[in-house]
């Protein structure tokens, strides 16, 4: 299923990706390029392969067996991996918005690694390409508070 899931991912992989790196142009007036930059698009779909499993394999799936309608599951899917993200408002938007599309995907076309590919490009994209004023460097929980972030 890696296949079909992954160019089912390409046109909001490449949106999203061009909306952040345009906002990041926008802000810096230059894209960051860092070596972090490479060891994060690298490493970071890994992380995200261990949320992914989590939200689809488990969430996913019991929402599947919980409700008839795929669109509540979608939506059901999504809002509990914006959730997860709170209380970093950033992050808890963009990740709700992603989720939804991931959740959609992964009913479809049910393959982690392409949906882990997707949240990494995007989430390293976000992480190097925005102000961290903005994003709080993806922290979540209690450090929000911790760094001021709010």
């Amino acid at each position: 299923h890696f296949w079909p899931a992954f160019r089912a991912l390409i046109p909001f992989t490449l949106i999203g990706a061009a909306f952040i790196l345009s906002w990041g142009y926008f802000y810096y007036g230059r894209y960051p390029y860092k070596w972090s930059f490479v060891e994060s698009i690298v490493s970071y779909p890994l992380w995200a392969f261990i949320q992914q499993y989590a939200v689809q394999a488990f969430v996913n799936r019991r929402f599947q067996r919980i409700f008839v309608s795929h669109g509540a599951v979608v939506v059901a899917t999504g809002l509990v991996f914006g959730l997860l993200h709170y209380p970093n408002v950033l992050l808890v938007v963009f990740t709700t918005l992603a989720g939804f599309v991931w959740a959609y995907v992964f009913i479809r076309h049910p393959n982690l690694f392409a949906i882990s590919l997707s949240q990494g490009i995007l989430a390293t994209l976000m992480h190097h390409c925005l102000p961290k004023a903005l994003t709080c460097g993806r922290v979540v929980g209690p450090r929000v508070f911790l760094r001021g972030c709010l």
